[in-house]
């Protein structure tokens, strides 16, 4: 079975404005080196605090099997992260605990 990695941006005053899915992959990796590379700038100039990379199974109505999280830092937060990106966050944010399905829900 074929499974893909979807990045999601999750804008600062969610759920009042949508989230956006920006595109899939074929492996994880690929997925996480966007993000960290912020590529195409999906950050948008603050609008995107969080980006989550979920692993789907083919099909429709998929439930995703795997959620990766990251957070927009701006560099002074955290001194392994000088300069500002999304950074790999371990947990997901409590307030999404209630909501599954970001890219394709």
């Amino acid at each position: 079975m074929l499974d893909i990695y979807t990045v999601t941006t999750i804008p600062f005053d969610y759920p009042s404005r949508p989230t956006r899915c920006l595109g899939w992959f074929n492996s994880c990796e690929d997925a996480f080196n966007e993000v960290r590379n912020n590529s195409g700038d999906m950050f948008e100039d603050g609008h995107y605090r969080y980006a989550v990379v979920e692993e789907v199974a083919q099909g429709i109505y998929t439930f995703p099997r795997k959620e990766f999280w990251f957070e927009w830092n701006e560099g002074r937060v955290r001194v392994s992260t000088p300069s500002p990106g999304y950074v790999r966050i371990e947990k997901k944010p409590k307030r999404f605990n209630q909501t599954v399905c970001f890219s394709m829900g």
